[in-house]
């Protein structure tokens, strides 16, 4: 694998990777390590590569600011149709976070198994191998009763609608949870396989992957890829509260203020979505333990910024990016 620094604004390091292609992103790494999953994903491009990089290594930034915790964020993503041999390539990023020195730590993310992240973890000891889908399924769900306390009263779901636009290790996880809390729960997956396993095992409505989005519901729940809900996607939408464990959901912090103006609720993804990397966060910190209250402090935050986004009259997302940039400055 051959390692090339490129120049990206507002980055303190990026690299572009060849042999396999890939870029590692480090948004902010200087004061304190970069924590950020491998992706591995098909892209139409390596712009669309390097484009996803890096808003997701901003992203991770985003999510220990508006946590408090001192860390940076950080992002590799392996373009999958590049791959020759995949324990090659793995082993060879391994190799590359390793000579980063610590100020890259990594894990698993999209497209990448547990069996991934032990092969690469026997050539860098800057990784993480513990599965942080339960924490994050966690905290979305946290994060939408919040949401149903602010604009319902209430943070019960019982009979509240949730559609879930994938049911990987995050969405299935948070189905089952909200279908334990009594909700009703409509759920859509590319892959029919996942919905029929999900389906066999709790009672979820199947919906067409290209209805899901414009499903009538309480909550909508991105919990795929990102970069779902665009501008001109904001008029057809159905729910009244959106938030899911995808990162990145919007396509740019702009489309925050056309969903305020619709008076949909948008929960920032890098708030909402953020367990894992509380979880992470703290297990660097104070070794391993039971970190449940620190995953479950993120509710508590959500209620914060919708207070604070109320009292300032500014959309959700400005003002989680308002505490995310004080924190950050500290």
């Amino acid at each position: 694998m051959r390692a090339t620094e490129i120049c990206v604004p507002g980055f303190e390091e990026v690299y572009r990777l060849d042999d396999p292609l890939g870029f590692v992103a480090l948004h902010r790494c200087r004061r304190a390590a970069a924590f950020g999953g491998t992706r591995i994903r098909a892209y139409a491009s390596p712009d669309e590569a390097l484009h996803d990089a890096l808003r997701l290594a901003e992203a991770m930034t985003r999510k220990y600011a508006i946590n408090g915790l001192p860390f940076g964020g950080g992002k590799a993503v392996l373009v999958q149709q590049a791959i020759g041999d995949r324990a090659d390539a793995l082993n060879a990023l391994g190799d590359f976070v390793e000579s980063l020195g610590g100020r890259f730590i990594t894990g698993s993310d999209l497209g990448v198994t547990e069996a991934d992240v032990q092969l690469m973890a026997g050539r860098t000891s800057y990784i993480e191998c513990r599965d942080g889908a339960e924490a994050t399924s966690d905290s979305v769900f946290y994060a939408i009763q919040a949401a149903l306390e602010f604009c319902r009263g209430s943070d019960s779901l019982q009979d509240r609608t949730i559609a879930i636009q994938g049911v990987g290790a995050v969405g299935s996880r948070l189905a089952v949870k909200c279908i334990e809390a009594s909700a009703h729960v409509i759920a859509a997956d590319t892959d029919a396989a996942r919905i029929a396993a999900l389906s066999a095992a709790v009672p979820v409505k199947p919906c067409p992957p290209d209805e899901i989005l414009r499903i009538q519901a309480d909550v909508l729940a991105p919990c795929a890829v990102g970069g779902v809900i665009r501008g001109h996607d904001v008029e057809a939408l159905r729910c009244a509260i959106l938030c899911g464990g995808a990162n990145n959901i919007l396509d740019r912090d702009e489309t925050g203020d056309a969903l305020a103006a619709r008076s949909i609720l948008y929960i920032p993804d890098f708030l909402a979505n953020s367990g894992a990397a509380v979880e992470g966060a703290w297990t660097q910190l104070s070794g391993p333990g039971d970190y449940q209250p620190q995953v479950a402090a993120i509710g508590r935050r959500v209620r914060e910024v919708l207070e604070e986004a109320k009292r300032t009259s500014v959309s959700p997302l400005a003002a989680a990016l308002r505490k995310t940039a004080a924190q950050a400055a500290r």
